[in-house]
């Protein structure tokens, strides 16, 4: 299995939390309606791990269109 970050960046999450990086995607359309081009490739046949952990956590900036989608496949 792989990722491939398309326009996110990897920023170090802090010294007080349990995990050591984060990825920011900055997907801002506020002044440029077009900047939707930041996500995560992943790619994987099969997944099977238990030293691997992958969460999300969402902060929506502004308040966006009904029925926005958030996550896609």
């Amino acid at each position: 299995y792989s990722a491939i970050l398309h326009g996110g960046e990897l920023r170090k999450a802090g010294e007080n939390r349990n995990y050591r990086h984060a990825v920011f995607f900055d997907n801002d359309i506020t002044n440029d309606e077009t900047n939707i081009n930041s996500y995560a490739e992943l790619n994987s046949q099969s997944f099977n791990s238990n030293s691997l952990s992958m969460s999300m956590w969402i902060q929506p900036t502004k308040t966006s269109s009904a029925n926005s989608r958030i996550i896609t496949n």
